[in-house]
């Protein structure tokens, strides 16, 4: 599973680091309704990724709390869990069964990775893949 999502955030993932000009600012956030089927649907399903990955960056910002930025993806729909060898690291994920090309069935997996630093949001890596059967 960890060889198969670090070549996933290879293919197609963005790093976000955190400055000091952020975090200083990161404590007056306002709470952003974030929902991974709506973000797939209105942005990514249509070929608009970079409008999908600005809508999940705005709802967990770099220096944002990182129980904030769990609890945000969580209520968006995704399941959450630090990483047993690494508990600075929270794997947040979404799935979600579609149809593609009007006939076959797809899964779509969304993978946001938190590097997490004194309670904050250090690093942010998105992933999505859509896998045909």
């Amino acid at each position: 599973m960890r060889k198969i999502f670090l070549w996933a955030t290879r293919v197609f993932s963005l790093t976000f680091l955190a400055c000091v000009g952020q975090a200083g600012h990161a404590g007056n956030l306002i709470e952003h309704s974030l929902s991974f089927e709506d973000v797939e649907g209105r942005f990514a399903n249509n070929g608009r990724m970079a409008e999908a990955e600005t809508a999940l960056q705005a709802a967990v910002p770099i220096g944002s709390s990182a129980a904030q930025a769990r609890v945000t993806l969580e209520k968006a729909g995704a399941r959450c869990a630090p990483q047993w060898h690494r508990p600075q690291d929270v794997l947040c994920v979404y799935r979600q069964r579609t149809t593609v090309d009007d006939y076959y069935q797809a899964d779509i997996v969304w993978t946001a990775a938190l590097h997490v630093g004194g309670a904050r949001v250090l690093t942010l890596l998105l992933d999505r893949e859509v896998d045909k059967h």
